[in-house]
């Protein structure tokens, strides 16, 4: 497992109770009535355990749901720094 994909799973199931609200809070505002589906989709994908399809999910879940794509390259940034 590479660990950029490591530090992903670990980001989302160690998140503190109150950044994952304000997660939720930020995503789940500006996707509004998709939320759902994207959170649907976003734990499917923390599932894939090889790196380059979970990369390819990621890259697929910022395209699938523009809105969240400004979102979620904030957090690659974050856990590449």
């Amino acid at each position: 497992m590479s660990i950029i994909l490591l530090c992903i799973k670990r980001w989302v199931l160690t998140l503190p109770q109150h950044l994952l609200k304000n997660v939720i809070k930020n995503l789940n505002r500006i996707l509004r009535f998709k939320w759902l589906e994207f959170i649907k989709f976003f734990y499917k994908y923390l599932d894939e355990y090889d790196e380059s399809k979970f990369l390819e999910k990621w890259n697929q879940l910022k395209i699938m749901f523009p809105l969240s794509s400004k979102y979620l390259i904030k957090i690659d940034k974050n856990l590449t720094q």
